[in-house]
């Protein structure tokens, strides 16, 4: 028997249900106001075997929240906002929302599924470490760091399903959003601050660290 599962997310069992994936992400990307961006996903979702191996794969590895990611999502950042208050450091509202690029090109264009873990809030042994080595550490495991799109998505998912925050200042400290740069070239971060309770969202140089700042990893199937 299938466990029930809130929006967007994906079973763990080995029957995927990419049927329910798909009107699950329809019906939460219409209650954020993104009918239109809802429309453009694709009719049906036809994985190969390969691909369905790499989900099971990657589930049984911790990463069991995949989420259905429209083309062109990057253009509705004020949207992905709606539900939080947010304070922006002034080097993001420089570039917002406009020229905030996302640095991978497999994920510009096209809808994908994102496959993330839901119970760590970074990926080990990332503390501390510059978004350039983390990217690069990445790269040899096939691993991707979040878009701020992504992220905004998967914080209201996480926040819908259990009521906390995806990453929390006072908990976990702050994620590197290695998949997006301002115009400057400088790499996004976010999380949740309790004090005052807002989403907090910046940037700073790739070479730059500090003790409380890590990154979520994912992995992404292409669809199309």
């Amino acid at each position: 028997m299938k466990r029930s599962h809130p929006e967007g997310l994906l079973p763990v069992e080995i029957a995927v249900d990419l049927s329910a994936l798909r009107r699950d992400a329809v019906d939460f990307y219409d209650r954020l106001g993104l009918a239109d961006l809802a429309a453009t996903l694709p009719p049906t979702i036809d994985l190969s075997r390969d691909q369905l191996d790499v989900l099971r794969a990657k589930a049984r590895e911790g990463y069991s929240r995949v989420l259905l990611i429209p083309a062109g999502i990057e253009r509705h950042l004020p949207e992905l906002l709606a539900a939080f208050p947010v304070d922006r450091s002034a080097r993001v509202t420089a570039s917002w929302p406009d020229g905030i690029v996302t640095t991978d090109p497999r994920r510009v264009g096209r809808s994908y599924l994102l496959l993330t873990n839901p119970d760590r809030a970074m990926a080990r042994n990332t503390l501390g470490r510059s978004a350039a080595g983390l990217a690069a550490t990445f790269e040899t495991t096939n691993r991707v760091g979040l878009t701020i799109a992504e992220f905004l998505v998967e914080e209201r998912v996480h926040f819908e399903t259990t009521g906390a925050h995806l990453v929390d200042r006072s908990t976990g400290g702050s994620s590197w959003l290695l998949g997006s740069r301002d115009k400057e070239g400088n790499v996004l971060y976010a999380a949740w601050n309790a004090n005052p309770e807002r989403l907090r969202i910046g940037a700073d140089p790739e070479t730059d660290r500090y003790p409380a700042l890590g990154a979520r990893d994912g992995f992404f199937v292409s669809l199309g």
